[in-house]
């Protein structure tokens, strides 16, 4: 991974733990705890899943190298 790259992941990162502190504050004390836990949890699984790239496996999806069969 070339160093811009860990720069700019290292920049969406700090900015995620920043929208979980300040922002969770605030939609605990609009919304309550539950919402607090739903936004903490889409907002680390879109991060999971736009910069890091993961995806879950999903059981009506096949894989490229299964469709050559």
């Amino acid at each position: 991974m070339s160093e811009v790259g860990l720069l700019k992941h290292l920049a969406i990162f700090i900015a995620l733990i920043v929208n979980l502190w300040f922002g969770g504050d605030l939609v605990q004390a609009w919304a309550g705890h539950t919402a607090r836990t739903v936004m903490e949890f889409t907002l680390i699984l879109g991060w999971m899943t736009l910069v890091l790239g993961m995806r879950a496996p999903l059981p009506w999806r096949r894989r490229k190298d299964e469709d050559a069969s």
